[in-house]
């Protein structure tokens, strides 16, 4: 197993970075595959299953836990689906300020947050790269808000992935959390997921996001994959 190299993070950060996904059945010599890469690459991926018998080792070189990745998934209901008139989709191609206000306010818990050791803001451009990727509809089918009183509230992207409808950003201002807007924003991505051809909607959160995954239970979905993901700087 090697390591592959992440072309468009690498263009993004200024250093080489790659991905190593480690797996049940594969034991690697993990300590001469790192000292080998030294001096290559900068920062590295390493995704594995929670309680891979690898993980120890990991740490023991340097890796940190930045991301507890928990995938949500629903099977998608029958109509009728109750949405509010507020909850429109987003009709222009570039996002304001609002809307990207709301994408940050998404990725608090962003495994480019929780890692001290970005110092150049990437989490802010990374996040305003998908938002505006999303609005432009290179990476998401629609865009869908809630809009009240002139002001966007709520946002959530939807896109397809691994044959599922799936949410990328879901985000309500938290002034007006609470009010229903999450439950409302769901129901339309259901209404537009049906009608993709799609018969499961997924959603991908941090299991330290407690309030995401308490949400997102509390409307259906349950459990499907959880996969941990340290950053090892080299």
């Amino acid at each position: 197993m090697s390591i592959e190299h992440l072309i468009w993070d690498s263009e993004f950060f200024g250093y080489k970075t790659g991905l190593l996904q480690l797996n049940a059945n594969r034991i690697l010599n993990l300590n001469t595959l790192i000292e080998q890469n030294r001096g290559d690459y900068k920062l590295l991926y390493i995704r594995c299953k929670p309680a891979h018998i690898q993980e120890d080792e990991i740490k023991q070189l340097g890796g940190i836990l930045v991301d507890e990745k928990v995938t949500f998934v629903q099977h998608i209901p029958e109509p009728p689906y109750s949405y509010s008139q507020n909850v429109v989709l987003y009709p222009d191609s570039e996002p304001t300020s609002e809307i990207i206000a709301l994408g940050l306010a998404s990725g608090i818990y962003s495994r480019f947050t929780m890692d001290k050791n970005f110092k150049n803001n990437e989490f802010e451009r990374l996040y305003e790269i998908w938002i505006r990727n999303s609005t432009n509809k290179t990476i998401a089918k629609h865009v869908i808000t809630y809009h009240k009183e002139g002001k966007y509230i709520g946002l959530l992207t939807l896109g397809e992935k691994n044959k599922r409808a799936d949410i990328g950003i879901l985000a309500v201002n938290e002034q007006y959390r609470g009010l229903g807007i999450g439950k409302s924003l769901i129901q339309k991505a259901f209404e537009l997921s049906a009608q993709m051809g799609h018969t499961q909607l997924q959603v991908v959160t941090q299991k330290a996001n407690k309030n995401a995954c308490k949400f997102y239970e509390s409307v259906g979905f349950h459990v499907d994959n959880v996969e941990n993901i340290y950053h090892l700087w080299l």
